[in-house]
């Protein structure tokens, strides 16, 4: 299901005491108000959501596949709520992925959350995934004129990374290993742009902030981003994959 301006599926939110809400996780209702609750819903419920259901992908993806002679393979896999990438055989350098087709959408000015739910093959050398938010794709990932971002980098140790054009925080370690084909959700939150943070956890309900001891400061960019993902490589006939099945942004502030 694709939820373009309207958010998570109200079938989706559970009611009773300490029920998982989309997004902000296990709702403890006896130390919080009603009111925060229900603003915190209205927020999320005014961004985007999609679980990738059936073997479309939503209106608002555009796929960016670079490569010379491979074919990478790209698409919705029905009836597993995922949407895989994986870069062919051919020995050369390969970028698939997907975006808004540089509809800057949320603003960073309006503080930005993003929470998705990914797995990747087992990453080496010459090989990479991204996920998180941009300004314009650009098929050099570190080209990007702003993002904040996911990688893995040659291993299955991912690093995250911000940019905005003045300041420029490279792959800076979360302490945090992935295994193959097994799903980490992450959270990027940019609702105070000074200090984008960056939470990795298991299940979207407990998470844990990942380097906490870097300032990740975006506050020279003032315009918009887009969620992306995609699957690279430099060279070599391996081929690698990103399987993404939850991508959720909504408007922290």
């Amino acid at each position: 299901m694709s939820y373009d301006a309207g958010g998570v599926a109200l079938s989706d939110v559970q009611v009773g005491a300490n029920a998982p809400c989309p997004l902000i996780g296990n709702v403890d209702r006896k130390h919080t108000s009603l009111i925060e609750i229900l603003d915190s819903m209205q927020r999320q419920m005014d961004g985007f959501y999609d679980d990738f259901h059936g073997s479309d992908i939503g209106a608002a993806w555009t796929l960016n596949d670079t490569s010379s002679a491979g074919a990478p393979t790209h698409a919705p896999v029905d009836g597993t709520h995922v949407v895989l990438c994986t870069l062919a055989t051919n020995d050369e350098a390969e970028v698939c992925g997907y975006d808004f087709n540089d509809v800057l959408e949320f603003d960073i000015d309006n503080g930005p959350v993003m929470v998705a739910r990914f797995a990747t093959s087992a990453i080496t050398t010459n090989e990479g995934v991204v996920i998180g938010l941009g300004a314009a794709w650009n098929d050099t990932l570190d080209s990007s004129a702003a993002h904040a971002w996911v990688r893995l980098v040659a291993n299955m140790t991912p690093v995250v990374e911000t940019d905005d054009g003045t300041n420029d925080n490279d792959d800076t370690a979360t302490g945090v290993t992935m295994v193959a084909a097994t799903h980490k959700w992450i959270k990027i939150d940019c609702t105070d742009s000074a200090d984008i943070k960056f939470y990795m956890g298991d299940d979207g309900l407990a998470w844990t902030r990942v380097a906490s001891s870097t300032t990740f400061d975006m506050s020279n960019y003032t315009d918009g981003l887009q969620p992306m993902f995609a699957v690279v490589k430099a060279s070599g006939a391996t081929q690698p994959t990103i399987t993404v099945d939850k991508v959720m942004v909504y408007e922290g502030n």
